[in-house]
């Protein structure tokens, strides 16, 4: 057995996942959300000294002496963005309002007084490292990956407003109970295939925090959330993009002769098909679109895919 020890700095991006009130990943079109403009993300144990014990007898002599025990109750987090991520701060917190323009954009947020004690985020870090033989041979290179993988109560903190950079400021806290597993994504390499998958230990439910040398790189920062896919929905995949026609082929894969439904994310009408097949459909306009393939009597079990037409 081989253990590494690496020195970690520079935390290289933040990913966020929105998790509902029993700690579990939130599948859906807008789940996740990758960011690289932070100025600090502070994590402060919340510990509190429990009482101790020193029984006097009746001479006024010391019998013995155990000190006060240690009340872990995980970590106050603390971030500071330095740009303003309205999909990110009404994950924080649920009960903020998103404000929308005329063509359906994201151009801000409101404010609501209220705080999520239960639905939350996870927050999945890269960090670099620097140590001897942290690289697997023919890795793309070698990351200290952190994750809290239940954090609510978010709030935000004071503003000052002027001649300077508007920072924002969220106050957070862990809490046991996530039921993340191993997670959604793939973050680690196996050590014998390079075959890229899911942590290899599972995180327990009273976890909240976790950390590992990883050879994955980290995802790149968007000021778009992306979709997250449920594993359990139908598999599909774009098989051909003609770009001078706009026209995409889906195939996806069914299970069992269930129907399943295919929504091509520009208001058309949804495509229903009981069986793997490809089917071709033409986008008037040029954009990016959200595709997604579900299950018609189903609908946790969905699975998306970003498409960009006219092709690149």
């Amino acid at each position: 057995m081989v253990v590494k020890c690496v020195g970690a700095y520079n935390v290289e991006v933040l990913r966020f996942t929105r998790v509902d009130s029993c700690g579990r990943p939130i599948f859906g079109p807008c789940s996740t959300l990758v960011i690289d403009c932070f100025e600090t993300v502070a994590i402060n144990a919340d510990i509190e000294d429990g009482e101790e014990i020193a029984p006097v007898n009746a001479n006024g002599k010391q019998c013995f002496f155990i000190p006060a025990p240690k009340l872990d109750r995980g970590f106050e987090v603390v971030a500071n963005f330095t740009k303003k991520y309205p999909n990110l701060f009404t994950a924080l917190n649920p009960n903020w309002l998103q404000a929308i323009d005329e063509l359906g954009n994201i151009t801000g947020y409101q404010h609501i007084p209220e705080v999520s004690l239960r639905e939350g985020v996870a927050i999945e870090g890269w960090e670099s490292v620097a140590g001897t033989d942290v690289c697997v041979p023919g890795a793309l290179g070698a990351w200290n990956y952190f994750i809290l993988p239940y954090v609510t109560n978010w709030a935000r903190g004071d503003m000052e407003l002027g001649n300077s950079v508007h920072s924002e400021e969220w106050t957070g806290h862990t809490i046991a109970g996530n039921a993340w597993s191993v997670g959604p994504y793939d973050v680690r390499q196996n050590a014998s295939t390079l075959v890229a998958g899911p942590l290899m230990t599972a995180l327990d439910s009273r976890s909240q925090f976790y950390d590992e040398v990883v050879t994955v790189p980290p995802p790149e920062a968007s000021c778009e959330c992306v979709p997250l896919s449920n594993p359990a929905a139908p598999v599909f995949a774009i098989t051909e993009c003609e770009t001078g026609t706009l026209t995409m082929e889906i195939t996806a894969t069914a299970t069992g002769g269930r129907p399943m439904s295919i929504n091509w994310g520009d208001g058309s009408p949804a495509a229903v098909i009981t069986t793997a097949v490809a089917l071709p459909h033409t986008y008037t306009l040029a954009g990016s679109y959200t595709v997604s393939v579900k299950y018609s009597n189903l609908a946790e079990e969905e699975a998306y895919l970003v498409v960009t037409v006219p092709c690149p």
